[in-house]
């Protein structure tokens, strides 16, 4: 896209919404509080503001003011909430903090008055949140909804990177960096699919001050000098890189073994292909457990003397026999160890675990029978053993958790994380699996009314389409085909209760249909994802 394509696509809201991804930028969230006093004048947050709101480069000399402006109106210098004439430090450290402090109208609603805007301050700091209804509030000073993906474009300007990238790459990074969550995606936000072109050298940014309209007259052509790679905030280049997809904390083992030394039993539920289970098998394989754990699976035929003990037929005798359970129990040592539960939904775990219910509350005991003793034996579920259980929260035919078992479990949703796809995924010659992903999910949540009804990640991570020269998994127009029309279709009619009106909503008249044909597959591919060659 054209910079004044870019220009004009960013530049249509307002300074509450510049302030407010300022605030985002500093972790402040409804239930966060941020503390104005420490935030503003961090060094890594002021990099970040300057990615947002800077006119020149980290290769520049700054000028003393008339340094930055807002790029959610940045068609437009003349008035002074669309370009400060104060440094950016100087606006970013005091006077965003005092419009904040000071209440306008509109902070004094978006923000937590109880402790917010209207608290005391303690040796200059000041404490505050966002409110249960700032969305709503917001939305209200947003005539336009914002174009995030030409806003991350403008956002990465000045950003080097070890290799080219997509554009989901950039939307993805900028929503991790500003903590954008997807509801404030929904209401603030829309996407467009562009193609990027990159350059060895930093974008020319004397052209942008230029493009920019009704430019003042001090800030034209002649304040461009080496700066010996360093801003007035004294940063360098290196301040300005960024982490890649696959760091980014959508999910990660620090968060469920956290969860899962404080509460002992922990279920990660989600969509089917979300990586539940991978999810689980690490936890077993890092250095608290040390792949000292034993992993099961329910079903429906699955029983409380295979889970628990019971008695059995062996021969000509009926015998009692440990299950599963008692058998770590007996065995289990001083070291931590894990026991998952693959599908833990799939049978009826109230028979399985029976009387053991009560044993997950921890410090519980009962008297069970042992095989090797002819009177019972008391058990009771150790500190150091874990139980971590995945659970599919699609499908409704399954048997139901009730109440009193979920109450003894902490529970981890484990969403879809399309974005992955772009680190895992070769899309050379092909599309952003991302991409597409995403439009397909945000179509089966809006029509179904139902967040779990979406195509899980890992049904792209197909064996047979890994290439071991890139280490990645590379999909052909040919090779999808099979993909779409034999694992996603039915999967999709399935969602939408064989309704092919529906389905078509999803998908568009001609990917609906089940299309063959190569050539006449792309176009429709292409067509759905509005992309022209």
């Amino acid at each position: 896209m054209s910079y004044n394509d870019l220009v004009s696509s960013i530049g249509k809201e307002t300074a509450t919404l510049r302030e407010f991804l300022l605030l985002k930028l500093a972790g402040i969230s409804k239930t966060n509080y941020i503390d104005d006093s420490k935030v503003f004048s961090n060094k890594e947050y002021l990099s970040k503001a300057f990615c947002l709101l800077s006119l020149y480069s980290h290769q520049e000399s700054i000028p003393k003011k008339n340094n930055f402006i807002n790029p959610l109106a940045m068609n437009s210098w003349k008035d002074g909430h669309n370009h400060p004439t104060e440094t950016l430090k100087k606006w970013v450290t005091s006077r965003l903090k005092n419009n904040i402090r000071g209440g306008a109208t509109q902070w004094r609603t978006i923000l937590n008055t109880g402790t917010g805007i209207n608290a005391s301050e303690q040796q200059g700091a000041l404490t505050f949140k966002l409110s249960y209804d700032y969305l709503n509030i917001l939305s209200n000073y947003v005539q336009n909804k914002i174009n995030l993906s030409a806003l991350s474009i403008w956002y990465h300007r000045f950003i080097e990177f070890d290799s080219e990238i997509n554009i989901n790459y950039l939307e993805a990074n900028f929503c991790y960096i500003f903590g954008i969550t997807e509801e404030e995606k929904s209401v603030l936000f829309y996407k467009k699919n562009y193609s990027l072109n990159f350059q060895d050298d930093i974008y020319d940014t004397q052209s942008i001050r230029e493009k920019i309209l009704e430019t003042p007259s001090d800030l034209q052509t002649d304040l461009i000098t080496p700066a010996n790679n360093a801003i007035d905030l004294g940063l360098t280049a290196q301040d300005m890189k960024f982490p890649k997809l696959s760091d980014f904390p959508i999910m990660n083992t620090e968060i469920i073994a956290r969860v899962l030394k404080d509460f002992k039993q922990v279920i990660l539920s989600g969509p089917p292909g979300t990586s539940k289970s991978y999810w689980a098998k690490s936890i077993a394989q890092n250095d608290y457990f040390q792949k000292n754990f034993t992993q099961i699976q329910f079903h429906p035929q699955f029983s409380y003397q295979q889970f628990v003990g019971g008695y059995v037929v062996e021969g000509d005798l009926v015998k009692y026999k440990n299950g599963i359970l008692l058998n770590i129990l007996d065995s289990i040592g001083e070291e931590p160890h894990l026991l998952i539960i693959d599908e833990i939904n799939r049978a009826n775990v109230t028979q399985v675990f029976g009387e053991i219910l009560q044993l997950l509350d921890r410090g519980n005991s009962l008297k069970i029978k042992n095989e090797s003793n002819s009177d019972s034996k008391t058990y009771s579920l150790p500190k150091n053993l874990y139980i971590l259980a995945t659970l599919n929260s699609t499908d409704r035919s399954l048997s139901r958790l009730d109440y009193a078992f979920k109450r003894r479990f902490a529970e981890i949703y484990v969403p879809v994380n399309a974005s992955i796809l772009n680190d895992l995924c070769d899309t050379t010659d092909f599309i952003s699996l991302a991409t597409f992903l995403e439009k397909i999910n945000r179509n089966l949540v809006q029509l179904t009314q139902d967040k779990d009804m979406v195509i899980g990640h890992a049904i792209f991570l197909a064996d047979h389409v890994f290439d071991t020269e890139t280490n990645k998994y590379k999909w052909s127009y040919e090779s999808f085909i099979f993909l779409f029309n034999y694992k996603l279709l039915p999967l999709i009619y399935d969602y939408c209760g064989n309704d092919a009106s529906t389905v078509e909503q999803i998908l568009g008249e001609k990917l609906s249909s089940g299309i063959t044909n190569p050539i006449s597959f792309k176009s429709a591919l292409l067509d759905f994802l509005e992309i022209t060659e």
